[in-house]
């Protein structure tokens, strides 16, 4: 059905009994499908005005009022679903989820623990609480929280590569257990696929890096930090400076923008004796993208030995 005979019929529907509260929601949801909020939120309107006790509608109104950028009302929205229904289990999640996204993260956790209490071992629920605990700073509950979730389905991908990127920053060989574990699930995950070249990389383990990073660009060529970080390997840890800039030339090609590229691909230029080509480089770039401050300290030192070249 095209969107004018769907809205035909839904206005139809709403004409033939406007004392009816269903009909404005179908609309709301195909005005919400649309991205039409104002619409949606008008609808919603008048079907609470119609029945005011129902949770649903109010939930249903609070992801309006949230995708329209006003978590304050939409907060309000939720709690008087809450009113109408103090076990609303769509309520009282999507509330610890937008406490979570405004960093209230003890509120979160109350409405999370209620949750709980009507929902035992649900699996969005108990990741929720891992994340919350990550961005509290709690590892140790956000580890044991996300193992719970993977223990209770072993293809919960999003806590395995959640527990991969926490041993990963950590530099813990375990975060390669868990990436493996998380590509089980999705074998062609970029994501995970990332997080062991990572860890890899930061363990000097280089082969083994670039062998993944190259298996990243066979699943997905326009991945730029890829052969960016193939080409940081060549040039930073192995010096093999030749090797490197054909892997900055396909990280440009990937991100015609990506300035750091250009400037690591100039630098192997200047190392290997070329520094007018890297001058030229740079400074083909500078309009284009914001120079960092240790960019800025080195053009500074290649126009000196340019000067005295």
């Amino acid at each position: 059905m095209t969107k004018d005979s769907v809205l035909g019929y839904l206005d139809t529907k709403i004409n033939d009994d406007t004392t009816l509260a269903e009909p404005y929601v179908q609309r709301a949801k195909y005005y919400s499908r649309l991205k039409q909020y104002l619409m949606a939120y008008t609808d919603m309107q008048k079907a609470i005005s119609i029945d005011s006790v129902n949770g649903g509608y109010h939930v249903m109104m609070g992801d309006i009022l949230f995708f329209t950028g006003q978590p304050y009302l939409s907060k309000k929205a939720l709690e008087k679903a809450l009113q109408c229904d103090m076990n609303n289990e769509e309520a009282l999640f999507k509330m610890s989820q937008l406490l979570f996204y405004v960093k209230e993260y003890e509120n979160a956790l109350l409405y999370v623990s209620r949750m709980e209490k009507v929902k035992p071992d649900d699996e969005k629920t108990g990741f929720l609480k891992g994340m919350i605990y990550k961005e509290k700073g709690d590892t140790a509950l956000a580890i044991k929280t996300f193992q719970k979730c993977s223990e209770m389905n072993t293809q919960n991908y999003d806590a395995l590569m959640q527990l991969g990127i926490i041993y990963g920053v950590r530099n813990l060989k375990l975060s390669l257990q868990y990436y493996d574990a998380a590509l089980r699930v999705k074998p062609q995950s970029v994501e995970a696929l990332y997080g062991k070249a990572m860890y890899y990389q930061t363990a000097e383990m280089f082969d083994e890096a670039i062998q993944t990073y190259t298996t990243i660009n066979e699943i997905d060529p326009k991945f730029r930090d890829a052969y960016f970080n193939i080409g940081y390997i060549h040039l930073v840890n192995l010096k093999t400076y030749s090797a490197a800039i054909p892997f900055f030339d396909k990280a440009i090609a990937a991100d015609s923008m990506y300035f750091q590229a250009f400037y690591n691909r100039g630098y192997c230029r200047e190392l290997l004796g070329d520094i007018i080509m890297h001058a030229k480089i740079i400074a083909r770039h500078l309009m284009q993208i914001r120079l960092t401050t240790n960019h800025a300290k080195h053009l500074s030192e290649l126009e000196f030995k340019i000067i005295n070249y």
